[in-house]
C-alpha cells in the first residue's frame, strides 16, 4: 500500500486490497469469517477519520488475533467443562442407582459398630 508522509493509508486503499488479503488467508488455510474481513477497515480506523495509521493497523491486527485466540480457548474450555460435567453426572447417577438398590436389598438398618481402632469407621450390619 502506498502511504502518505505521515505513514497513513486511506480506508479506501485498505478496502481495495481486501481481495488480496482474502486470497492470502485462503492460500495459508487460515479460517476467517467473511464479515470480519469486510469489517477490517472499520476496525482499523479507530479514530474514524477515514485514514489508517500504522499504529491503528497494528492495534487492529493484535485485537483480531487476540480475540480469535481467546474465543478459541473459551470454546475449548466450555467444551471440556461440558464433557467433565457429563461424566460427573453419569457417575452420580450410577452411585444413586447403586445406593437405592442397596437400600432396598437390606432388611436391617445400617449402623456403625464401635471398634477398638479410633480411626475405624467401617459400617457393619447390626441387628437393633
Amino acid at each position: 500500500l502506498e502511504h502518505d508522509d505521515m505513514g497513513e493509508v486511506t480506508r479506501a486503499q485498505v478496502c481495495d486490497v481486501l481481495p488480496r488479503i482474502q486470497q492470502i488467508l485462503r492460500d495459508e488455510h487460515v479460517d476467517y469469517m467473511q464479515e470480519d474481513l469486510e469489517n477490517l477497515p472499520n476496525l482499523m480506523d479507530s479514530n474514524h477519520n477515514d485514514r489508517i495509521s500504522s499504529s491503528e493497523f497494528a492495534n487492529a491486527v493484535l485485537v483480531k488475533i487476540d480475540l480469535g485466540a481467546c474465543m478459541q480457548e473459551l470454546a475449548f474450555d466450555v467444551s471440556l467443562c461440558k464433557h467433565m460435567l457429563g461424566k460427573m453426572f453419569s457417575s452420580m447417577d450410577k452411585l444413586l442407582l447403586l445406593s437405592s438398590n442397596r437400600d432396598r436389598s437390606l432388611d436391617m438398618p445400617l449402623r456403625r459398630s464401635v471398634s477398638s481402632s479410633p480411626n475405624s469407621c467401617a459400617p457393619t450390619n447390626v441387628e437393633p
